[in-house]
């Protein structure tokens, strides 16, 4: 699939944060970039960042305990997995007792996923459905985590786009 042009000269941004409903309850927030499905036009991804909010890495006290994010295609799965086909991206962190109290562990904030050096520098998907997803196992509380997006503008052939949305097609 090759693509007609990009469109931006620089990376756009997009800032989002998604909140769970309820403590441990997948929640979604969708992404709008202002296109639609029909302007034959692709996102090209280059770089994501997730930042969970402090208190979310204050939960991640007991083995068990997970934390997960996504960015995804659909707002109707029911967990988030690498291998759901309507993940784009995923990120998990996972507490494990390692034994003693005095035991550290140092996070690095915000967790980057950078896709730069992939063909064409980043993931190409379709403007339209995106969501991130966020979901905690174990906690106490409602968790918020916030994304940063870095993303181009493609503008795209009739039978590339179509080839892209058919990428992303997913059942269920």
């Amino acid at each position: 699939m090759a693509a007609k042009k990009n469109t931006d000269k620089y990376a756009n941004i997009i800032n989002v944060t998604v909140t769970e409903t309820a403590a441990n309850t997948l929640t979604f927030q969708e992404i709008e970039v202002g296109f639609s499905m029909f302007e034959r036009v692709g996102l090209l991804i280059h770089r994501v960042e997730y930042a969970p909010e402090d208190a979310a890495y204050n939960s991640l006290i007991s083995s068990g305990d997970t934390l997960k994010c996504a960015l995804t295609a659909s707002n109707t799965i029911d967990t988030i997995n690498p291998s759901e086909r309507a993940a784009i991206d995923t990120i998990r962190w996972h507490a494990k007792d390692v034994g003693t109290v005095a035991d550290l562990m140092v996070y690095q904030i915000p967790a980057v996923k950078d896709f730069s050096n992939l063909p064409m520098g980043g993931i190409l998907i379709a403007p339209r459905p995106l969501y991130v997803g966020a979901e905690a196992t174990g906690f106490s509380a409602a968790i918020s985590v916030q994304v940063r997006l870095y993303f181009t503008v493609v503008s795209m052939a009739d039978s590339d786009y179509f080839e892209l949305l058919e990428s992303r097609r997913f059942y269920g």
